[in-house]
């Protein structure tokens, strides 16, 4: 199986979030797109419609109705291990490509067609697209050979719903739909505010580790001040590592 030498930067300033644009230099580290856990399968599900939020694909579970909300399946339980602190990888096929999670979650721009052969070809199963603007793209993904699709419609520059929150939380800690591609259009703004949820929700960083990790896929920028002051409220509401599935192996930020 193919290997991308994914960059991880491991920045001495990474608890010093309101600097920007300083960081250490990059240290690369392999990426395997193939989940080492073995899948769960469930009973195939009806053709998916589309609707927003929705479990999509060849996987649902059993007796679930097509189009059912995310959360009201339970989540195969398989480890969840996490990478170190990262940015974006050199020669990845997708722009902004990153690994959050080594065969189990990662983000990247949207993919073109050569980025979906190559996804196809390092073993994901699954899309979550973040983007409102392209509607539900279910059938097309689930054609490519892709096993299972979430769409959550959020705006650009703009901050995702709590509901939206969960839906993807539930979803990306299901093993069944491990490995997963997590994109917007660019893969920055609303990629990154949902891979930092991941970060703080799953692995159990502090919210200004996960924000600093997103600035670095931002070139030092930080997240716009919506998508920010929304990781901050979840932060308020909801305790490191909330999300977590049973019995995971994660790592901090540094």
């Amino acid at each position: 199986m193919a290997h991308v030498k994914a960059f991880v930067l491991a920045s001495v300033l990474v608890l010093a979030y309101p600097m920007v644009g300083v960081i250490d230099p990059p240290i690369s580290t392999p990426f395997t797109g193939r989940a080492e856990e073995p899948m769960v399968a469930g009973s195939p599900a009806a053709s998916p419609r589309g609707l927003e939020g929705g479990y999509l694909g060849t996987d649902a579970p059993s007796g679930e109705a097509e189009g059912a909300s995310v959360g009201s399946h339970t989540s195969a339980v398989a480890p969840w291990v996490s990478s170190p602190f990262s940015g974006p990888a050199s020669d990845a096929p997708l722009a902004n490509f990153g690994v959050i999670a080594d065969g189990i979650a990662s983000r990247s721009a949207q993919p073109t067609a050569e980025g979906y052969s190559w996804l196809i070809k390092e073993g994901f199963r699954s899309i979550v697209s973040l983007r409102r603007g392209t509607g539900d793209q279910s059938n097309h993904v689930l054609e490519l050979g892709f096993k299972n699709y979430l769409w959550l419609s959020i705006e650009d520059e703009t901050d995702p719903t709590d509901e939206q929150a969960l839906r993807f939380l539930d979803f990306m800690t299901d093993s069944r739909n491990w490995p997963v591609l997590i994109h917007c259009k660019v893969g920055l703004g609303r990629t990154g505010t949902m891979a930092a949820l991941l970060r703080y929700a799953v692995d159990g960083w502090t919210m200004e580790e996960a924000i600093a990790e997103a600035r670095v896929y931002r070139g030092g920028v930080d997240l716009i001040p919506a998508q920010i002051e929304w990781l901050e409220r979840w932060a308020a509401k909801h305790p490191p590592g909330c999300h977590r599935p049973a019995s995971p192996g994660t790592t901090s930020a540094q």
